[in-house]
């Protein structure tokens, strides 16, 4: 518990947002509900963790496995296509349009990263409209055994994935008029 204070305090020191994965029933999380993001990874996309954690900030990971009817449950968590596959050789890109069409607007649609690199994340956004963006980061890709480091973002790459992503300033017009 004390680890996560830390890294909650380094983020609102740095004024940055937040997000932890919900991972069984740990009992600590209470203590962070105030926080305003929170993930379901895939292999919690259960009816239980969606009624439970499915709230605006909730990114929820829909995979790609099988239909996954829990994800009609969402009401108000974001649903993300994700490839479980580390590192995903494939984007599945026809997966992220299907759940487009299955929320039909009425929830925005984002995509969790597991490919090498950053270009399909620009790619979802630019060229599928995935609203939202979930990448690993990692300071090397060589930092241990563990797998997540290869297909993570070091600084520079993430560095470069905001900026590819940066909304236009007329972007940003058009966001304005139409969020009001």
């Amino acid at each position: 518990d004390d680890g996560y204070q830390r890294l909650v305090d380094m983020a609102n020191h740095l004024d940055v947002p937040i997000m932890f994965s919900v991972w069984g029933s740990d009992p600590f999380l209470d203590k962070y509900r105030r926080l305003p993001y929170f993930k379901i990874a895939a292999r919690q996309c259960e009816y239980d963790y969606i009624a439970q954690w499915d709230a605006l900030g909730t990114f929820i990971s829909i995979p790609m496995s099988e239909k996954c009817p829990q994800a009609l449950s969402i009401r108000s968590g974001i649903p993300m296509h994700v490839v479980s596959e580390y590192p995903a050789k494939d984007p599945h890109w026809e997966r992220l349009l299907e759940l487009q069409l299955i929320f039909g607007g009425i929830r925005p649609v984002g995509y969790s990263d597991h490919t090498i690199g950053i270009d399909a994340c620009i790619q979802a956004v630019k060229k599928y409209g995935a609203f939202a963006i979930e990448k690993h980061f990692t300071l090397d890709h060589n930092f241990g055994p563990l797998r997540d480091h290869a297909l993570s973002a070091t600084f520079d790459e993430m560095k470069e994935l905001v900026r590819c992503l940066k909304p236009t300033n007329a972007q940003k017009d058009v966001q304005s008029a139409v969020v009001g």
